[in-house]
């Protein structure tokens, strides 16, 4: 239910969880407005006055002295009925927006100062637990959903160096479980990784995040690296492949070359079809007869 729903006695709203900011705006205008907000900040005019000296032994036998400290002892007690009244209103304004356990944390406290100190000493402190409270559920639920994995990784570190600020900082072996918690234990790659980390660190006590990080990394490296070429198996070469990585690309040369080998024009001693030939047939008859090649026929292999 929201605190506004309804107010305190003076008007004022009461103090809760979720309006401590506005709460704090209105209590202190409604002092100004009243003159009464220096009672709560404590300038040392506004503190309640103090009493006169004591007389000494000596100037109690002095009418005139005794006259003169009757009298300030008379004004310090005018200055601290009308001060006590002005006080205890301000005072009165802040209790009275105060309810539950706040109302608690200020039944001992003398002065209006002292219950507005307390009270927002109380609230800095309690802000401060609401704020690593939820610092931490970034730290306890932070999944890791793809991208960069450096991203994922220096998300642990920079929200344990907040906590840090505050005092609130995970243990390191806290903050490397998290790291892995937050993998995506339904891919099984990535639940080997988790598997594979506490086989080779079984206590979980003595992890660091280090470690955790030079697996996870290790890990998203072998997932995005290029693939690399495989060795493929032994294919027997037939004529035409043979053929054709003898000849290369064809000649695109507008001349007529001329063949020292087999005396015909259109190709050179090199490109020689029957010279290639000849050289493959050399090859082939050395080798055992399983891994010998037929001949193919010559229809369109004839040199041009």
């Amino acid at each position: 239910m929201s605190s506004f729903s309804s107010n305190a006695p003076n008007g004022l709203p009461w103090l809760a969880e979720d309006n401590v900011v506005e709460w704090q705006e209105q209590v202190m205008a409604y002092l100004q407005r009243k003159q009464i907000a220096q009672y709560v900040e404590g300038w040392p005019r506004y503190l309640a006055p103090n009493p006169p000296a004591a007389l000494s032994a000596a100037d109690s036998l002095i009418p005139t002295s005794v006259a003169a400290h009757d009298a300030a002892v008379a004004k310090r007690e005018i200055e601290y009925d009308d001060w006590r009244i002005k006080d205890s209103m301000a005072m009165g304004v802040i209790k009275g927006t105060l309810r539950g356990q706040y109302l608690t944390y200020v039944l001992r406290c003398s002065t209006p100062k002292d219950v507005w100190d307390t009270i927002r000493s109380k609230l800095r402190t309690q802000n401060l637990g609401l704020a690593a409270h939820n610092t931490k559920q970034l730290i306890y639920n932070h999944p890791y959903i793809g991208g960069p994995i450096e991203e994922y990784l220096q998300h642990f570190a920079v929200t344990n160096e907040q906590l840090a600020r505050v005092g609130k900082a995970l243990p390191d072996s806290e903050v490397a479980h998290w790291m892995l918690e937050n993998l995506p234990k339904e891919d099984p790659s990535w639940k080997s990784v988790i598997s594979k980390f506490y086989t080779i660190h079984p206590d979980p006590d003595t992890v660091t995040s280090f470690q955790a990080t030079v697996a996870i990394r290790n890990h998203y490296d072998q997932l995005t690296a290029p693939p690399t070429p495989t060795t493929s198996a032994y294919i027997a070469p037939t004529f035409e492949s043979a053929f054709a990585d003898r000849l290369g690309r064809p000649s695109h040369n507008s001349a007529r070359p001329h063949c020292t080998g087999c005396k015909k024009v259109g190709h050179t001693v090199d490109l020689c079809y029957e010279q290639i030939m000849a050289e493959i047939r050399r090859l082939n008859d050395r080798l055992p007869r399983s891994l010998q090649v037929s001949s193919p026929s010559r229809t369109g292999r004839a040199n041009r």
